[in-house]
């Protein structure tokens, strides 16, 4: 079992945070966001890029920053294949695109 440091766990919970500012700016938008990152298991590319670059002397803002673009950009290719595949169910769950339309 895999157990997150405190600092990594913050440090997601700043990488949601970032991606919920961003995204803020209409109110379907911000329906979605909480539709999809509701599940825990939306937050893997992001730690994984975390992680990665812990070793790096980077800026943190810039490491966040990046692992939500990552997350974002990851979950826009989700959607995508739903839509273009008329997906109803993603991991158990109705698809976003069975949820709001295509």
């Amino acid at each position: 079992m895999f157990i997150l440091k405190k600092t990594t766990k913050a440090e997601l919970k700043r990488v949601q945070a970032t991606i919920k500012k961003e995204l803020a700016s209409e109110k379907i938008i911000q329906e979605i966001y909480k539709y999809i990152f509701n599940a825990e298991g939306k937050k893997t590319r992001a730690l994984l890029c975390l992680l990665a670059s812990k070793s790096q002397d980077k800026k943190s803002n810039n490491r966040i920053n990046l692992a939500s673009i990552i997350e974002l950009l990851h979950t826009a290719t989700l959607v995508h294949d739903d839509v273009v595949d008329e997906s109803e169910l993603r991991r158990g769950t109705k698809s976003v695109n069975q949820v709001w339309t295509n």
